[in-house]
């Protein structure tokens, strides 16, 4: 009885806001959800976007094809440009690879979300300068790639680069 007692009293000290009813702090696991993403996701798509980034650089196709998936679903968003399916975005890629005599591109500022297991979204600043051997275009955006992990790989499922046009 005297132990109901000592649960009723601390139920309506909790309820009234009296000092030292109040239930222990929560830990640090209790207060909030897991990390955004958890360490070892947010390593191996930080990994990914470099190995996207020295692909281009590199200016290589073959480089470039196992960072994506290879379905109908894949879409690739270039200035408002929509190419969907591996297949467009093979030949988008192909052509700006085999245009370019150099690229040179710089990821900063890269920001990875786990979005459950399988899926993360990677949100970076991209610099990018093509050149096509007589006049260089440089340009810095906003890059977010959505990634899904097929096997032990990141996958890029969808692709989107913006930038702010210059102004004269």
């Amino acid at each position: 009885m005297a132990a109901r007692m000592l649960v009723f009293a601390a139920m309506i000290g909790a309820a009234s806001g009296c000092a030292g009813a109040h239930p222990q702090p929560a830990t640090a696991a209790d207060k909030a959800p897991e990390a955004l993403a958890p360490a070892e996701v947010i390593h191996e798509v930080e990994g990914a976007v470099e190995q996207y980034r020295q692909a281009y650089e590199v200016k290589s196709l073959d480089a470039l094809e196992p960072l994506y998936v290879h379905g109908p679903g894949l879409v690739l968003v270039i200035q408002g440009d929509r190419k969907s399916g591996w297949q467009a975005v093979r030949n988008y890629l192909d052509g700006l690879l085999m245009a370019a005599a150099e690229i040179r591109v710089r990821v900063s500022d890269v920001s990875v979300v786990a979005l459950g297991d399988s899926a993360a979204t990677a949100v970076a600043t991209l610099e990018r300068s093509v050149s096509d051997g007589t006049t260089m275009l440089s340009v810095t955006g906003t890059l977010t790639l959505v990634f899904e992990r097929l096997g032990s790989d990141w996958k890029i499922a969808s692709e989107h680069f913006s930038y702010a046009p210059k102004t004269p």
